[in-house]
């Protein structure tokens, strides 16, 4: 009987990240809203009816992210000395998504650009010239448009690269491998920090 409540517990598990993963791909695909939500707001504003708490979310997104569901976006990288917090977003990991979304952040990147600097480029030249100062950026409207375009366009790559690690039953049984025994397992014991925080 405990086994089969077990199984139960952990089909139950997986339909709720599977849910999660379902939820980010719909804000994803919303290209002119705001497609990529962020660790400040993803629990509040898109998550909490499907989980209890931020850390469970954040938990459950990095479970997503290690069996190659989701993709994690370092937008803001936290600075203890200057107290900015990281802020991360979220997008699937599905070529054709990441694509569209790469194509509208690249044009977001040249307006930022333009009226920063007052002066046009394409997104290959802005990147090539901003990539030096990167560091520098963070936290600034420019710095976070950039950080996404790079790590969009790093998303495709690695896509293209493992074409096979991106297959629904390759990500399924990774993720079901790293599903926790027991729900106890889940929460306790877990420091929840850095990458997704």
């Amino acid at each position: 009987m405990a086994r089969r409540e077990l199984k139960e517990e952990k089909e139950s598990l997986l339909d709720t990240l599977l849910k999660i993963r379902d939820r980010i791909k719909d804000i994803n695909l919303k290209i002119y809203e705001d497609p990529i939500p962020t660790s400040d707001i993803i629990f509040r504003k898109h998550l909490n009816d499907l989980v209890y708490s931020e850390d469970m979310a954040l938990y459950y997104i990095k479970l997503l992210n290690e069996s190659n569901f989701l993709f994690i976006i370092h937008i803001v990288e936290p600075d203890t000395i200057l107290k900015i917090p990281g802020i991360y977003g979220y997008v699937v990991a599905e070529l054709e998504i990441i694509e569209k979304l790469l194509s509208v952040y690249n044009k977001k990147l040249e307006k930022v650009y333009e009226i920063e600097k007052r002066k046009l480029a394409g997104a290959e030249t802005i990147i090539r010239e901003l990539m030096p100062k990167v560091k520098e950026l963070n936290n600034t409207n420019l710095g976070k448009v950039l950080n996404i375009c790079l790590m969009l366009d790093q998303f495709t790559r690695i896509i293209r690269e493992k074409p096979d690690h991106f297959k629904d039953d390759y990500r399924i049984g990774k993720l079901k491998q790293l599903i926790p025994e027991e729900e106890e397992e889940t929460f306790q014991d877990i420091e929840i920090t850095g990458v997704f925080r």
